[in-house]
């Protein structure tokens, strides 16, 4: 009852702070709103991948409190810096952490509860999962990391098809349209590896970052989820149809239904 008791508590803290943030002004709302409902869905990924994982109660609800206060630095990273841009303000994962401490939010928490919470923020938005966490905490920090990417990519794919007026430069850092592609991205999709942020220069290369998370996901469950809501394809249609980007996005789709299959096999069905 006593770790109910907490995540009541710390889901009523976190109402409070986000409404702490309300403002009259339309464009700043719309992405305080974008954030709020992320983690909203976030949170809904986060335990359906730890379903899969057949998790037990104590370190569900650990899941889904890291997943509730993973992008908690957002909020206050959009009133300072006017951006979402990490590269142009601040690591929002640190943000969040310093927040906690400040507030105090985890600690009525077991001292072990409290650090497993942390460590699911710390590392959701790392390039790479350091080799020397515990299986415990890696088990967290995998489960952050896909359930994020899952409803950033349904977000990205669906804001690449609006038309130009309708977007919300806040979700692609306000990059410019471009067709040129630095080849450190093409040598990393060729290499099935995560590209790092630092090489995007424009919103292809953006695409073709996102699309290279398939090669960053840890789960067979998020594979086939990410599989059967076609974010992949929708992303692919709004490229450039080079012959280079056609065939590295042939290989991507057919390494994600590869994983995929793992789930489809062992009896997992997702949507």
């Amino acid at each position: 009852m006593e770790m109910v008791k907490n995540e009541r508590d710390i889901r009523n803290w976190y109402e409070r702070y986000v409404n702490s943030f309300h403002q009259n002004d339309v464009e700043y709302m719309q992405n305080i709103n974008l954030k709020y409902d992320h983690t909203e869905r976030v949170v809904i990924e986060a335990r359906g991948i730890a379903n899969s994982l057949r998790l037990d109660h104590h370190d569900m609800t650990l899941v889904m409190l890291a997943a509730m206060l993973h992008d908690l630095g957002r909020y206050k990273q959009l009133k300072e810096y006017g951006t979402f841009n990490d590269r142009e303000s601040i690591n929002h994962a640190a943000l969040a952490l310093a927040i906690l401490g400040e507030e105090g939010v985890l600690d009525n928490l077991d001292q072990t509860d409290a650090a497993l919470i942390r460590c699911g923020i710390e590392h959701h938005n790392k390039l790479k999962i350091p080799s020397n966490l515990s299986e415990r905490e890696k088990t967290i920090v995998k489960i952050i990391r896909d359930a994020d990417k899952l409803d950033i990519l349904r977000i990205v794919s669906q804001h690449y098809t609006h038309s130009e007026p309708e977007r919300n430069n806040a979700i692609d850092f306000n990059l410019p349209e471009g067709d040129s592609i630095n080849i450190e991205i093409l040598t990393a999709l060729e290499n099935k590896q995560i590209v790092e942020v630092q090489s995007v220069k424009n919103r292809t290369e953006l695409k073709l970052l996102q699309l290279g998370w398939i090669y960053d996901l840890n789960y067979p469950w998020t594979c086939q989820l990410i599989e059967n809501r076609q974010f992949i394809e929708t992303i692919v249609s709004t490229l450039p149809q080079t012959p280079e980007i056609k065939e590295r996005c042939k290989i991507i789709i057919q390494d994600l239904v590869i994983r995929a299959l793992d789930a489809k096999n062992s009896g997992l069905r997702g949507r």
